[in-house]
């Protein structure tokens, strides 16, 4: 039934994820589906990012996946769960993953 199960994790509020965790395993592993765990990192407005330090932004990627990795480990996903950081517009990156694995 579903080829793709698309989870959007907010790593601010990762405390109240494992239930949406466990559903999304559970619809997976029924309908054989790939599991995939988006992070998205809002974008920091024009006037501020000047002030950002260089490399910065790169870290706090890098960690996101980090935290999304222990997400698949601690909740025993599978090891071909994806993992995407993105930046962006949350809502809209999360809509563009959605027209793009063809979920609607």
């Amino acid at each position: 039934m579903y080829k793709t199960v698309l989870v959007p994790v907010d790593l601010s509020h990762i405390e109240k994820s494992s239930k949406m965790i466990e559903r999304a395993k559970y619809l997976a592993d029924t309908n054989k589906s790939q599991l995939t765990l988006l992070n998205v990192i809002p974008e920091i407005p024009p006037y501020v990012a000047i002030e950002v330090p260089s490399g910065l932004h790169e870290k706090v990627v890098e960690n996101a996946k980090a935290d999304l990795r222990d997400l698949v480990q601690k909740n025993d996903l599978p090891s071909s769960t994806r993992i995407l950081v993105e930046s962006g517009n949350p809502a809209s990156i999360i809509l563009a993953h959605v027209e793009k694995e063809k979920m609607i």
